[in-house]
């Protein structure tokens, strides 16, 4: 229980017209369609972050076009299976795209307009078969096949040595007592939302956090090679 006359109690404010609440309704089933404050705008805003963050050498506006549907798919609430399969296609025609740019810049253009000829019908290939296998792993992902698969071919020692290496195991222990204290399908859709916002938003800021050092380097770099390119003239 809370007093509501505590000055650091929450559940009653509001930023912009938004909750600032984070308890949860214990009274809720599995058919309910939201189990946290603002569910699906947090969900909408870590993917969204996410894909606008983690990204190659592609086009700006494809990358928030991208980020921006899936933050859509987040904020209606479609199923976690459909919003990972797109987001994994988006990447399949970002690669795509920046293979047939890199091909077409190295050569002349005549032949340019050759490999684009005979490149269609296999660019299209790429992609169906793209689509196909974002699915099928988004698929296997979300259902949880992949790691039982994995779990299956992965080495004894190995998983040994996972489970040395990190607390898989006292994991499992704390899901099993927490699934006495609540309804199953309730906690596992409640983990489901928090793994996504947690895994969106903690890549992406690794993401950010790597092009820093990796741009902090690079502008190291240029300042020491102006300053072996000033000296001998320096001397001179």
């Amino acid at each position: 229980t809370t007093n509501s006359s505590h000055p650091f109690d929450l559940s009653d404010a509001y930023l912009f017209g938004l909750s600032l609440s984070s308890y949860r309704d214990y009274h809720l089933g599995p058919d309910a369609s939201s189990y946290f404050e603002n569910e699906t705008a947090i969900a909408a805003i870590a993917i969204f972050f996410f894909r606008a963050t983690v990204h190659g050498q592609e086009w700006t506006l494809w990358r928030y076009s991208c980020a921006l549907a899936l933050g859509v798919l987040a904020y209606m609430k479609q199923p976690y299976e459909v919003i990972t399969a797109v987001e994994l296609f988006s990447y399949v025609v970002s690669y795509v795209c920046q293979s047939q740019r890199r091909a077409s810049t190295d050569t002349g253009s005549e032949a340019r307009k050759q490999i684009n000829a005979k490149t269609l019908l296999f660019q299209m290939l790429q992609l169906a078969l793209g689509a196909a296998v974002s699915l099928g792993f988004s698929h296997l992902m979300v259902t949880g096949l992949l790691v039982k698969g994995l779990t299956l071919m992965t080495p004894k020692p190995i998983v040994q040595l996972l489970y040395y290496l990190f607390p898989i195991a006292e994991m499992q222990r704390v899901y099993d007592v927490a699934a006495k204290f609540a309804n199953p399908l309730v906690l596992s859709k409640q983990l489901s939302h928090l793994l996504f916002v947690t895994f969106h938003i903690q890549v992406g800021m690794g993401f950010l956090g790597i092009e820093f050092l990796r741009r902090e380097q690079h502008r190291r770099n240029q300042l020491v090679r102006m300053d072996v390119e000033v000296s001998p003239s320096e001397e001179a």
